[in-house]
């Protein structure tokens, strides 16, 4: 059932629908996408009526069904031989479960783009070549993008204030790939997004891939256009500027991409009500230059990341690694000063050489047991033997190790002279106040309760003029613990 959407009139619509095990929980679905107003051949032309998802949301036979359904409304709505575009062929659950979003996306894409090679739509002969990969750098903007989005609460591709690497998406990714790497192509970005009653929105990849092929009757929308476009537009021959120029790299696939997903349960731009989740998928392609001076190279199938028995556990795989020198895993944390929470700067902690080769990938592991509780980021720095660096996005962990519920991180420095920092960590949200003490019990100093967050390490500076040189305590006070630890205040020689 379609419910209307206002307010935004490049909203495509609010779609409800059943989950499984017959528990009703509706979702809205919305779709935007952002392009020059061309149109193109050797891709498939627009759909005359909408095709709804019809199939159930959680395993790859579900998605197998869906996909399937589209084709065949496909064949019906344009007039093709029936079976023509043949049917999706997924891999095992196991498999499609391991895989990223990023490697999902680019398997659901490719899928949808070949099954259209050489097919005539009247006129139109699709030509059909795969996308080259997935490109790092695309990813990452995509999702800072995504995660913009969440933080600002909007859905649009120019939020406001100006996202740090652009206004719009052309801009976004003018930013991101060096010139002399890029082509111009029509299209750029493709959003979608869901809101469910529930706590997840569950295949939001393969559901915004669905619903940008087939749920796309209207031209302008572009977003079929953008996922399936080929070399050239309605009416042009080779050398047309506004698809893919198929000059870089192997004659048999085209350009790169990049997808993202954030969440959050605060995350509700249209007001809906009774929604108790959203998510945001952002999709980024790019048409690299022949002459581009700027690697492409490595491309990440997997990138995990697990806590169990103490212990932290990174894996992640290549699909091969041409011209690679190798990656730096990098960490931060989640720290609190005052009100607010910040993510620190990422450090590097540990050098992996690469193991692959041009044509084929390999598995890398790292683990550590040495983490005190709090919630941490992992990512990885990939670099090219020219020096070449680009970023995963991060993995976060919550590292939670309290056995007595809180864990006093640091009280520095220590003799001190007019400031003392202190660090704190506790299991669960409480109030914590903070009071110096002189030997006999009496209070000289006093901070008001503070909210602090769980697992994030939490920071308080003291600034403390004008007191004599000595011994004093320092009493940490919490609404499930009290810690009292002596301090010594020293004057600095002038």
């Amino acid at each position: 059932m379609i419910k209307a959407c206002t307010g935004d009139t490049e909203i495509v619509g609010c779609l409800k629908t059943l989950y499984p095990m017959s528990k009703i929980i509706p979702y809205l679905f919305i779709i935007i996408s952002i392009f020059f107003p061309v149109a193109f051949a050797q891709s498939p032309p627009d759909l005359t009526d909408d095709i709804a998802w019809s199939a159930g949301t959680s395993t790859v036979t579900d998605i197998t069904n869906a996909f399937n359904a589209g084709r065949r409304g496909e064949e019906t709505q344009l007039g093709l031989t029936s079976n023509v575009l043949g049917n999706l062929v997924m891999p095992s659950q196991a498999t499609w479960d391991a895989m990223s979003f990023n490697a999902k996306g680019l398997y659901l894409v490719n899928a949808e783009r070949t099954a259209r090679a050489n097919v005539n739509y009247g006129g139109t002969v699709v030509k059909g070549l795969p996308l080259e990969g997935i490109n790092d750098e695309l990813t990452t903007t995509a999702q800072s993008y995504a995660d913009y989005l969440i933080t600002v609460n909007q859905f649009t591709h120019t939020a406001t204030p100006a996202h740090s690497l652009g206004l719009d998406p052309f801009t976004r990714v003018e930013n991101t790939i060096p010139a002399n790497c890029r082509e111009f192509i029509a299209y750029s970005e493709n959003l979608a997004a869901f809101w469910t009653s529930g706590s997840s929105n569950p295949l939001p990849i393969e559901r915004a891939i669905f619903g940008w092929i087939y749920e796309d009757k209207n031209s302008s929308w572009g977003h079929r256009r953008l996922v399936l476009i080929q070399d050239f537009q309605l009416g042009g021959s080779l050398g047309d500027t506004s698809g893919f120029d198929n000059n870089y790299g192997s004659s048999t696939s085209e350009g790169f991409l990049g997808f993202a997903v954030a969440n959050d349960a605060a995350y509700n731009p249209f007001g809906f009500m009774g929604m108790n989740m959203g998510t945001v998928i952002v999709m980024l392609i790019f048409d690299p230059k022949p002459t581009c001076s700027v690697p492409l190279p490595v491309t990440l199938t997997s990138f995990t990341s697990i806590f169990e028995n103490q212990r932290v556990g990174l894996k992640w795989e290549t699909m091969s690694e041409p011209n690679f020198d190798g990656f730096w895993v990098e960490m931060t944390e989640l720290t609190q000063q005052g009100g607010g929470t910040a993510i620190g700067t990422f450090r590097p902690i540990a050098f992996f050489p690469a193991k692959g080769t041009p044509e084929t990938g390999a598995i890398y592991s790292y683990e550590s047991s040495d983490l005190v509780s709090g919630i941490y980021f992992f990512r990885l720095k990939k670099v090219d033997k020219n020096g070449f660096i680009s970023y995963t996005s991060a993995q976060r962990i919550e590292v939670s190790n309290l056995p007595e519920g809180y864990q006093i991180g640091g009280v520095y420095p220590n003799p001190f002279d007019e400031n003392l920092t202190i660090e704190v960590t506790v299991a669960r949200e409480q109030k914590i106040d903070f009071q110096v003490l002189d030997l006999q019990g009496r209070e000289l100093f006093f901070v008001d309760p503070q909210e602090v967050s769980p697992l994030v390490r939490y920071q308080k500076r003291l600034v403390l003029n004008g007191f004599a040189q000595g011994t004093y305590f320092l009493r940490i006070r919490g609404e499930t613990f009290t810690k009292t630890l002596p301090i010594t205040h020293v004057k600095k020689t002038q």
